[in-house]
């Protein structure tokens, strides 16, 4: 008995509940599967207190396998910042206006990301920004 032995609507009885979860716990991908998973991951900063301009601040990451960034999301407890970030020394996107409110950008200018690549924030612009929380959001095969 396996999996394709459970019938849709019905109650799986024990043993073919963990046939199911056998069957998904082994399948593997030979990228002939066209339903296959992706796995989202993030990159998460926090600037605690009131921030100035700066370079690299909070943590610098680096990439662990090749994925592509698909949106960034941000936001100050008061004031404003502008937030630049970059993969080496190039920019993953820039010009994005942190406020009070959640703010979102999914128009990356850069977003395939190589492992290996280190990942830093910058802010390119403060006016009193405080306790700045940027998340970069990427999907990875």
């Amino acid at each position: 008995m396996d999996s394709s032995d459970v019938v849709a609507g019905n109650n799986a009885k024990a043993t073919e509940y963990n046939n199911l979860r056998k069957d998904v716990a082994e399948h593997t991908h030979d990228g002939s599967d066209t339903a296959r998973a992706k796995q989202n991951r993030a990159f998460t900063w926090f600037l605690d207190g009131v921030q100035i301009l700066g370079n690299e601040l909070g943590a610098k990451y680096i990439v662990p396998q090749d994925m592509t960034v698909i949106k960034i999301w941000y936001k100050t407890t008061a004031g404003t910042a502008t937030i630049r970030i970059q993969k080496n020394t190039t920019t993953i996107n820039d010009g994005m206006g942190a406020t009070t409110s959640v703010g979102s950008d999914d128009s990356i200018t850069s977003g395939a990301l190589t492992a290996g690549e280190v990942i830093t924030l910058d802010l390119t612009a403060v006016s009193s920004g405080a306790n700045i929380a940027v998340i970069m959001e990427c999907t990875q095969p």
